[in-house]
């Protein structure tokens, strides 16, 4: 568990921006979740967590794993930062873990998947 510990470490946060067509409010927490599903494909990679706490969200549970998501980023995903998040969420998926925080902003522009960016995780 060392390990995790260390990876937990992986966090990008940023308070309020606004790029493009997205525009984000201020950071909210949601904790003690566990990830119900995570997809992706040549795209962004978006994540869906069992409790319905992740308000403002699609179903108010999931968003786009932020550093993975082009348009979030100004076109330039940094996706070296989102495989680390995506480590976490897998680490804890496989093994039934709860992510202890959950750091998303909410889209005010957003419909659908697009309405929430999760800029940071925790798993202890």
């Amino acid at each position: 568990m060392k390990i995790i510990k260390q990876l937990s470490t992986c966090t990008l946060f940023f308070s309020c921006f606004a790029l493009g067509s997205v525009s984000f409010e201020a950071p909210r927490v949601s904790r003690y979740q566990l990830v119900e599903q995570i997809s992706t494909g040549t795209g962004a990679t978006y994540v869906t967590f069992k409790k319905a706490t992740l308000t403002g969200c699609a179903e108010d549970k999931g968003g786009y794993l932020q550093p993975t998501w082009a348009e979030a980023m100004g076109g330039e995903p940094k996706h070296h930062e989102g495989d680390r998040m995506l480590s976490l969420l897998l680490t804890a998926k496989a093994t039934n873990s709860e992510v202890f925080e959950v750091v998303y902003h909410v889209n005010k522009n957003g419909t659908g998947r697009n309405k929430c960016a999760i800029s940071s995780i925790t798993i202890k």
